[in-house]
């Protein structure tokens, strides 16, 4: 199994359930402050942060989708397969049971149907190039 094969939201789920179910790091917790030029200060929230990982995780997936080979195929699946581990987890597990996790569920969606949606779409190019230079 390579690399482009995982689907990048496992690492964003795992890092959740290590910290928040292992080791118990409050989703309210200030990771840092972030001084602003109008004076107002950001507060970094532990929740904050798991959203923007999984976002920005998510983004690569949608990168990584453009391509038709069996490689992404099987990441497709696989990330199927993680958005309904999640979505189990949210509905049966405690700790998951949270905004921050609900939003990080979504996210594994949204990255399951674009992924879909962009092979599709591509595959149907591609069919649609072939016929065209025959």
């Amino acid at each position: 199994m390579s690399f482009r094969q995982i689907p990048f939201m496992v690492f964003a789920i795992a890092l959740y359930f290590l910290l928040v179910a292992a080791a118990g790091v409050s989703l309210d917790r200030t990771v840092f402050t972030l001084p602003l030029p109008s004076g107002a200060r950001m507060d970094m929230k532990v929740g904050e942060l798991f959203i923007l990982i999984a976002a920005v995780l998510s983004f690569i997936e949608l990168i990584n989708s453009t391509s038709a080979s069996a490689t992404a195929i099987l990441n497709h699946g696989l990330s199927l397969g993680v958005f309904l581990i999640c979505l189990l987890l949210f509905l049966l597990v405690p700790s998951a049971g949270t905004g921050t996790f609900l939003l990080m569920t979504l996210l594994t969606l949204i990255d399951t149907v674009a992924g879909y949606s962009i092979s599709i779409m591509r595959a149907r190019r591609d069919f649609t190039m072939e016929r065209a230079t025959e």
